[in-house]
Parts: structure tokens; sequence; C-alpha cells
């Protein structure tokens, strides 16, 4: 599985049961670059980072990839 931010920004979505366009609401972006934050093609300001990390309840370093299995993260007995 890849391990990078748009990637655990969809994992933490999928785990809520948020969709894209829910997220994208909530960052205040559209849909569309909430798909490609996720995708990797697209990065995060430092401010919607933080937003994000709110709205999915994990942390930032567990976006960042600098916590592997913690930080808040959602929980883990939802599989995908």
């Amino acid at each position: 599985m890849e391990d990078y931010v748009g990637d655990r920004i969809r994992r933490a979505r999928a785990r809520l049961r948020m969709s894209q366009g829910e997220l994208a609401r909530r960052l205040a972006i559209r849909p569309e670059d909430i798909h490609a934050i996720e995708l990797g093609s697209t990065a995060l300001d430092a401010t919607r980072l933080q937003t994000a990390a709110a709205a999915l309840g994990v942390s930032t370093d567990w976006l960042n990839g600098r916590e592997g299995d913690g930080g808040g993260k959602p929980d883990d007995t939802i599989a995908l």
C-alpha cells in the first residue's frame, strides 16, 4: 500500500465514510481537488493540512507519515 499524504487522507476519509465532497466542503476546496490530493498530484498548504487532519480526526504528523499507526487515527476496526 502507498504511504503518502494523499493516500493517508483517502484512508482516513474512508474509515469515517466521509465523501470527497464532504471533505472538500470542510476545506473550502472543490471535490476535484480532493481527488487530485488523494492521487498525489496536488498538495495541501499547511493551513489546509491542519484543517484536514482535524476533520479526519488524525494528526498532521500521521498525515505526513511521521507516525506509523497512531496520532488519533480513526478506528481501525472498519475494513477498507
